[in-house]
């Protein structure tokens, strides 16, 4: 359950980001997307000290990396949120709604901003609150499929035979294989050979 809540939750951040990526793009306000408002956030309130380590340790590719780390915490984020998800979906909707809000308020902190920043980010939200219970269906659906074509007290049983197919027969035909030489294809007793 966990690789398919990791899975659930990394493909709805991907969701929500391409779609508040896009509606920026639309609106013409590339600072209106959840990850640069953060970034540009966190850039606005990191201390002086902070500020110059990043300038000598990385350059002039600072911000770069401080986006790049953002997106790495949201992607941690949103796996836990996938796993709680599949547990219970409500736990998934929360932890969207609370970057939702972070996202939006970021996004309204920028210089010049109007209200028509936040879109991008309630766009996203609910486009992959949509995809979150989707995506959690189709898992769940899934992981029952799974468990129904092959429970694992009748794997080894279901293996196919090296002597040929097994269609047909059940666990106890793998206890009695002894017996099957001595059949005849239609399950007779094979008459012995004479002489």
């Amino acid at each position: 359950m966990a690789s398919s809540g990791a899975i659930v939750g990394i493909v709805t951040a991907l969701v929500a980001l391409g779609t508040a990526q896009l509606v920026a793009a639309v609106l013409a306000a590339p600072t209106s997307a959840p990850v640069d408002a953060v970034g540009a956030v966190s850039i606005n309130h990191t201390p002086a000290p902070v500020k110059n380590f990043a300038i000598s340790a990385f350059g002039s590719n600072d911000k770069t990396v401080l986006l790049w780390g953002i997106r790495g915490v949201l992607i941690v984020c949103a796996v836990i949120i996938g796993v709680l998800a599949l547990r219970r979906l409500w736990y998934g909707m929360v932890g969207l709604a609370v970057f939702a809000v972070i996202g939006a308020a970021a996004a309204l902190a920028q210089p010049h901003a109007s209200a028509s920043y936040a879109l991008p980010t309630l766009v996203g939200a609910g486009i992959s609150a949509l995809a979150l219970r989707s995506f959690c269906r189709l898992a769940r659906s899934g992981q029952a499929r799974t468990w129904v074509a092959w429970p694992p007290e009748e794997t080894a049983a279901r293996r196919p035979d090296p002597a040929g197919p097994s269609v047909g027969r059940s666990p106890l035909d793998a206890s009695v294989s002894g017996r099957d030489a001595l059949l005849a294809p239609d399950g007779a007793p094979a008459v012995p050979p004479s002489g």
